[in-house]
C-alpha cells in the first residue's frame, strides 16, 4: 500500500466535512480502527478500503495511486495570488499554482465602468474567457460585443482587445491564457 494513504483518507474526509464517527457509521469500521488508518499506523484490508472509499464517494484505487504533491496542483481559495493594479479597480487572482506551465488561468473582477487596460492591447498566444457574473463588453478592432453571464469568447491574443464592465455591478470572469503572460 502507498505510504501516506491514511493521511490521504483523512484529508478527503475533512474536505467532505465528515467526522470520523460519521465514516465509522457509514463503513461499519470502529472509530479506533479508522483513527489508526488515518494516522498510517495500520493498513486497511482491501475490503475495508472499499468501504472507506464508498463512504467518501471515490473509487478504492484513488487511495492506491501515488499522485503529484497536492501543493503543486491545488490552489486553495485563501491562497490565491492576487494582483490589483494601482491605477484602476481590476482585481486579478491566479487560479493556477504558478506561471511556469503552458496555461495560465485567472479570475478577475471589474468595477462598473472599469476596463482590463486603457486601450485595446495585443499579446502573444490564445485566450478564452467566460463571464461568471455581470456583463462585459469585448472591444475588438472591427467590432464590439457585449458578453452576459455564462457567455464566453475565444480569440488569438495578437488581436488587440479590451474588456470593459458595462453593468451597474461588479463583473467577474475566468480567463484561460496560453502561454502565460501575466
Amino acid at each position: 500500500m502507498p505510504s501516506g494513504m491514511g493521511s490521504k483518507i483523512r484529508r478527503l474526509r475533512e474536505e467532505h466535512g465528515l467526522t470520523i464517527t460519521e465514516i465509522s457509521e457509514r463503513t461499519g469500521l470502529t472509530i479506533s480502527t479508522l483513527s489508526q488508518v488515518e494516522r498510517d499506523i495500520i493498513t486497511p484490508s482491501i475490503s475495508s478500503l472499499r468501504r472507506i472509499a464508498a463512504a467518501l464517494n471515490v473509487p478504492a484505487f484513488y487511495f492506491l495511486v501515488e499522485g503529484p504533491d497536492l501543493d503543486s496542483i491545488v490552489v486553495r481559495k485563501a491562497q490565491r495570488k492576487t494582483i490589483q493594479p494601482a491605477d484602476f479597480n481590476a482585481v486579478y487572482q491566479l487560479l493556477t499554482p504558478n506561471l511556469s506551465k503552458r496555461l495560465e488561468v485567472i479570475l478577475f473582477k471589474l468595477s462598473p465602468g472599469e476596463a482590463t487596460c486603457e486601450a485595446p492591447q495585443a499579446h502573444e498566444g490564445e485566450e478564452c474567457l467566460i463571464v461568471l457574473s455581470g456583463c462585459m463588453k469585448a472591444v475588438l478592432p472591427d467590432q464590439e460585443v457585449v458578453l452576459q453571464e455564462g457567455d464566453s469568447i475565444y480569440f488569438d491574443r495578437l488581436l488587440p482587445h479590451q474588456l470593459i464592465n458595462v453593468c451597474d455591478d461588479v463583473a467577474s470572469a475566468v480567463c484561460a491564457i496560453s502561454p502565460p503572460s501575466f
